[in-house]
């Protein structure tokens, strides 16, 4: 993308494609849409990734707990995704980038945004 720089405040970094995935039981924030989408931007602001567009969608629900919610970020670096599932206290998270990005960070960021009380997936994929 034009006038796109690498993150981490212009440095140049090795290109690695990496994937990470989370899923955990959590207690906050499950059927809440900005709170979602602010997850969103909160990951890619935290890795030093551009943002080109979000989208968000609310899912219907016939239970108390409200509906899911499924949002999705396209960055310069490849793309953020995030799906809640409050019936069953559930949210899944899916961070690929080209660029090399703190899987540490990114993981608390995850467990304190939606309150993951159990984090059952974190994966890291590193491709070639």
């Amino acid at each position: 993308v034009a006038g796109i720089r690498p993150p981490q405040g212009g440095h140049i970094q090795e290109r690695a494609m990496i994937e990470l995935v989370m899923d955990g039981e959590a207690t906050m924030a499950l059927s809440n849409r900005q709170a979602v989408e602010d997850w969103v931007r909160a990951a890619a602001d935290l890795a030093g990734m551009h943002i080109i567009g979000t989208q968000s969608h609310v899912l219907p629900s016939g239970h108390d707990s409200g509906p899911g919610v499924t949002a999705f970020a396209v960055i310069a670096e490849s793309h953020i995704a995030v799906h809640t599932w409050p019936e069953t206290g559930m949210v899944r998270a899916n961070i690929f980038s080209c660029y090399n990005f703190d899987v540490e960070a990114q993981v608390g960021l995850f467990t304190n945004m939606f309150g993951v009380t159990h984090l059952r997936t974190c994966q890291t994929v590193k491709r070639a």
